[in-house]
């Protein structure tokens, strides 16, 4: 629960169907999504149009960037219908994609479900200096996921001239002790 300053903090100029260039409580939004409301947060949404694409939290997060961190399913299948695959590209303040905060999570339908909406995910890079999706997602463990995300992944995002995403991918699943049988007989 936020506290009174992050409840502040919600607060953003936008367009309301009741009162146009109104301030608008995004609190509302947020509490309705994490709590799995879609009847709530489809109103809210119908209410306020802009809301669909605005930093709702602190964090600069969208609703779609809420609803995947609350794993809030069914909501995020419902949001995917609302945008457009560049939407899926919106950043939060931590330079994080809404599949970045489902890799976080380990959610593979989820992630698959995003990729489905916009392919170029599987190797978008916040920064030059980060890893791709799979390659997270075997770093921080996730193991069905990462397998997942490296069929989708083009082989040349995983190739020596292209960086070091090859090598740390296979160095992630040696400490992971999941050298499977695709990785391996591509990446040796």
């Amino acid at each position: 629960m936020p506290t009174g300053t992050e409840a502040n903090q919600m607060f953003e100029r936008g367009s309301s169907s009741h009162n146009p260039g109104s301030p608008i409580n995004y609190l509302d939004l947020v509490k309705a999504v994490k709590r799995g409301d879609w009847n709530a947060t489809r109103d809210f949404l119908v209410s306020h149009p802009d809301a669909l694409r605005a930093r709702i939290t602190v964090t600069g997060g969208t609703v779609l960037h809420v609803a995947v961190a609350a794993e809030q399913e069914h909501i995020v299948e419902e949001l995917l219908n609302m945008i457009s695959e560049e939407d899926l590209l919106i950043l939060n303040k931590d330079r994080d994609t809404a599949l970045d905060v489902t890799i976080d999570r380990g959610n593979c339908q989820m992630a698959n479900r995003l990729i489905r909406k916009n392919k170029s995910l599987v190797h978008f890079k916040r920064r030059p200096w980060t890893d791709l999706p799979v390659v997270r997602a075997m770093g921080m463990g996730h193991k069905q996921l990462a397998r997942m995300l490296y069929s989708l992944t083009p082989l040349e995002e995983l190739e020596a001239e292209d960086g070091k995403q090859g090598s740390k991918l296979l160095s992630y699943a040696i400490d992971a002790r999941d050298l499977g049988k695709v990785l391996y007989s591509t990446l040796v």
